[in-house]
């Protein structure tokens, strides 16, 4: 059985951005949110921007992370960080160094090609 679309991209998000301290009704917990390509702003499809705690990032895939949106890092504390598994054989755990919470745009990589279609928010209603 084949997991990738006819350009053998997996059909699988490349990555996950994990936030330890989501709210939720009854209070915190870790949250994971999947990527499956560019995200220009983190606020947008998850209403959770600034709040990533680590990254997991699937084999083959290279994930970089922005401290503003729309790809761009102007925050002089956090820049641009690239988190590359590009070559591994196993999920990658990228733990944020301090200060954490800083991203809010990502570019997604497979083999070295960049996976430019956007987060799609038509089907996301910000509910559950």
């Amino acid at each position: 059985m084949a997991f990738t679309d006819k350009y053998n991209i997996p059909i699988y998000p490349g990555a996950y951005y994990a936030n330890t301290g989501a709210l939720v009704s009854g209070g915190q917990c870790s949250a994971l949110f999947p990527i499956y390509g560019n995200i220009a702003n983190y606020s947008t499809p998850y209403n959770s921007d600034n709040a990533d705690n680590y990254y997991l990032v699937l084999p083959g895939f290279k994930l970089v992370v922005y401290s503003d949106p729309n790809y761009v890092s102007s925050n002089s504390s956090y820049r641009t960080t690239t988190y590359d598994n590009t070559s591994g054989s196993q999920i990658k755990t990228f733990v944020i160094g301090t200060p954490t919470d800083q991203g809010s745009s990502c570019k997604l990589y497979y083999n070295g090609t960049e996976l430019n279609y956007v987060y799609d928010t038509t089907y996301y209603s910000g509910t559950t």
